[in-house]
């Protein structure tokens, strides 16, 4: 690894052993239906399973992850070995995606709570004994009461360092119904990170329709996530709560670049529109938006990828992250070499450090990781 810097991983996903192991965490009523669902999703990810929507035999993990029994993700000896050993990661965020094939917002919110229930007993508490995983709150944007009180509830938990969303809601995140549940996420100090975690399928639209395959759907994550940069920004977001942060997380890195161009030039024509925007739209999105390496563009020559990185007009937006245990998982050692030397330090933990609060490395300090909430 390059001068075998710290690291910082931005994107980790820790899994139950069982689905009983989360059940128990889940009100009655909805124990029956969300057990066949993640009994489902258990066998997609041991490999024996089906993505639900694309009929193809496919496993989301590295082989080498899979345990004896349980997904990848779900052994913590494993993930020990693996990631803080062998892969050298220092410190690791992790959001579970546990949160698949919701029938409606009432199920969602749910098993986001008995998510973060589980989350903090187990990674939070009984296999953070080195302490060196922190976690996402989960939360339900389109019932808003309900994830702020899963906010306010979780952010006294100092394992806890943000609120984790998915991109697919029923609008794009300017609207204001999502205003509260950024405020109380900026009143609690805690980013709020963006990352698919939907089994793909129906509710999976793009902007022309439903795709037809896998291989369709997977380079487009993209594509959920300039929506809700550019209403974010539109709505006055960004101005009306200045503390905000947002992290976009599995989207790649270059794409960003030239959609602030295209912010810019058309804020030029129709600015007016938005009076409450007294800068161009790249200067709220350099200041406010953050983004994970994995998956990092390979372009066919790797000083392009430079050329981008020099582009973006700011060295804090992007984070480390390798997507453990997941089969498209970035190895740090030539994540980093690929990146220019004047910005590995930052890339590979210094950015993270500061937006996430650890002290060591010269951000804000952060409750103990072992903190429970009752």
């Amino acid at each position: 690894m390059p001068d075998a810097l710290p690291l910082i991983d931005c994107d980790v996903h820790p899994a139950p052993r069982t689905s009983s192991e989360l059940l128990e965490y889940l009100p009655e009523r909805y124990q029956g239906k969300t057990g066949s669902t993640l009994k489902n999703w258990f066998r997609m990810n041991r490999g024996t399973g089906v993505f639900t929507g694309f009929g193809a035999l496919a496993t989301g993990m590295r082989r080498d992850a899979l345990p004896e029994a349980g997904p990848g993700g779900s052994d913590p000896a494993l993930m020990e070995e693996q990631l803080l050993v062998q892969a050298g990661v220092t410190y690791a965020i992790l959001i579970p995606l546990t949160i698949t094939g919701m029938a409606n917002p009432e199920h969602e919110a749910a098993m986001c709570a008995a998510t973060n229930a589980w989350l903090a007993h187990k990674w939070l508490g009984e296999y953070n004994a080195h302490g060196r995983y922190r976690g996402s709150i989960m939360v339900c944007p389109d019932l808003p009461e309900t994830a702020i009180e899963e906010i306010e509830r979780w952010s006294k938990h100092g394992g806890f360092v943000q609120v984790m969303i998915p991109p697919m809601a029923r609008g794009s995140y300017g609207l204001p119904q999502y205003f509260p549940v950024f405020e109380a996420a900026a009143r609690h100090g805690l980013p709020v990170g963006i990352h698919i975690n939907r089994t793909p399928g129906m509710a999976l639209l793009s902007p022309v329709g439903f795709v037809s395959y896998y291989f369709e759907f997977h380079p487009q994550y993209t594509m959920y996530y300039y929506p809700h940069v550019a209403s974010l920004v539109m709505a006055g977001i960004f101005a009306k709560i200045p503390e905000l942060r947002f992290v976009l997380v599995e989207g790649g890195v270059s794409w960003l670049t030239p959609f602030m161009w295209r912010l810019d030039h058309y804020w030029q024509e129709f600015g007016s529109e938005v009076p409450w925007l007294d800068k161009p739209p790249s200067e709220y999105v350099r200041k406010h938006v953050l983004v994970t390496t994995q998956p990092l563009e390979r372009p066919s020559e790797p000083r392009r990828l430079n050329e981008y990185l020099g582009w973006m007009g700011s060295r804090q937006m992007v984070m480390f992250s390798t997507d453990y245990p997941h089969w498209d998982y970035d190895h740090p050692e030539p994540t980093l070499r690929r990146l220019p030397s004047e910005v590995r330090e930052l890339f590979a933990y210094e950015n993270a450090a500061g937006l996430y609060g650890f002290s060591e490395f010269g951000g804000p300090a952060t409750p103990p990781s072992s903190a429970l909430v009752g």
